[in-house]
């Protein structure tokens, strides 16, 4: 996966988040941002991945301009940003919902979402 980013700019309002910054990684590569609190880290990921729109600059993920092309850009990357909102009530009660999400119209989640024993066994049906 390569990216592109070419005087890539985010302002909100007098403030800038990003100033003017430019950078590539070609496909193999490993990238890290590193820097401080409101160095534009954050800010920078979420224009990559859609996120996030740019108020000035270019940003290409595997070719595919994240402004004009967002639907290419998010079929290739996975991105869960930080501070990412909680499931309701705690993570038992979360697994229905997130089971929910991979069901057909005509199963529930309880019968979708099987726990199996270790010993092989399906759990009986409540």
């Amino acid at each position: 996966m390569s990216v592109s980013v070419q005087n890539l700019t985010k302002a909100y309002g007098d403030q800038l988040a990003l100033d003017g910054i430019s950078f590539t990684a070609a496909a193999g590569e490993v990238l890290g941002f590193l820097g401080p609190n409101g160095a534009g880290k954050t800010t920078t990921m979420k224009i990559l991945t859609c996120y996030l729109s740019q108020t000035a600059g270019t940003a290409e993920v595997c070719g595919h301009d994240v402004a004009t092309d967002s639907l290419a850009v998010r079929r290739l990357v996975g991105y869960l940003p930080e501070h990412n909102p909680p499931v309701p009530g705690h993570v038992r009660a979360g697994v229905p919902a997130i089971c929910r999400l991979g069901e057909r119209h005509t199963e529930t989640p309880r019968t979708h979402c099987r726990t199996h024993r270790a010993d092989g066994a399906r759990p009986r049906s409540a």
